[in-house]
């Protein structure tokens, strides 16, 4: 008979054989042709492994449906002398997971300070890249991400799309801290999951420092259960495994600081064309 006992201890035991997974020695994701008829996404990393842990499991279903996916890494961290091996940790895991990487700066990244002290060429030059790539989707953490340099670059993106009269999509994503109003519950499958560890394996510095892959599905998998601050209070939880929260609006390149149109609440299940919402 199962009981509780039994189902920590076996969490336990098998959380003990986790360090022993291999790290960043995965061959690249066979993944469809692009489509030559759509606007690329982007995601703006705050650091090197943001572009899974924020945009991965969006980015990796409109990857699936054709569309190129840019990672904009902003930053390579705060510490100067660990910049070139999360910069070849992240050309690693871009390669593997299928999206391009632009490391703006001479493929130095901006400063933390810069977000300061030079915060508006910060975003004239963000802006100027927008306008130029024209993406159908921009994907960046929420404003109160509770980090400073998330906050900093979410910041830097929304001056950026006004600046630049972007429009489309701007996909809203958490990490250390929940959105407050999300509007959309996205199934990541069994299969996705796996894809997203493995890209988020290279980065091992990182991971070696604090084995945060260790504990991020079941983050995922307690997104189910937060079903009911997407959907409404009281509604039941889906039926899949592992789920990504976001924040998705409409922009009309015409918009005021903070205000953009939402999309309505709802739950996409793994077969459903994530495009067809974002875009129709």
């Amino acid at each position: 008979m199962a009981t509780f006992e039994g189902m920590v201890d076996k969490l336990v035991e098998l959380k003990d054989t986790w360090p022993m997974i291999p790290l960043g020695s995965y061959e690249p994701l066979k993944l469809p042709p692009l489509r030559d008829d759509v606007r690329p996404i982007v995601i703006f990393s705050p650091h090197p492994d943001d572009e899974v842990l924020l945009g991965g499991a969006i980015a990796l279903r409109l990857r699936h449906e054709g569309y190129p996916i840019i990672n904009v890494a902003m930053t390579l961290g705060s510490k100067a002398e660990e910049r070139p091996r999360r910069r070849a940790e992240l050309k690693s895991a871009c390669e593997f997971i299928g999206f391009d990487l632009i490391i703006p700066n001479n493929e130095n990244g901006f400063e933390t300070d810069d977000f300061v002290n030079s915060y508006s060429s910060v975003y004239l030059r963000t802006s100027n890249f927008l306008k130029k790539v024209n993406p159908s989707a921009i994907i960046v953490n929420h404003r109160e991400d509770a980090h400073s340099s998330h906050e900093h670059v979410a910041s830097v993106i929304n001056m950026a799309m006004i600046c630049s009269h972007w429009k489309g999509a701007f996909i809203e994503s958490e990490f250390w801290s929940d959105i407050k109003n999300p509007n959309l519950l996205l199934e990541i499958s069994r299969d996705h999951q796996v894809y997203l560890l493995k890209a988020l394996s290279f980065h091992k510095g990182e991971l070696l420092r604090n084995p945060y892959h260790h504990t991020w599905p079941m983050k995922l998998m307690d997104n189910v259960r937060r079903c009911e601050i997407v959907l409404g209070k009281g509604v039941s939880a889906p039926p899949f495994k592992f789920a990504g929260i976001y924040m998705v609006s409409q922009c009309d390149g015409d918009y005021e600081f903070g205000k953009m149109s939402v999309i309505p609440a709802r739950a996409l299940y793994a077969d459903d064309s994530v495009s067809a919402i974002l875009f129709s």
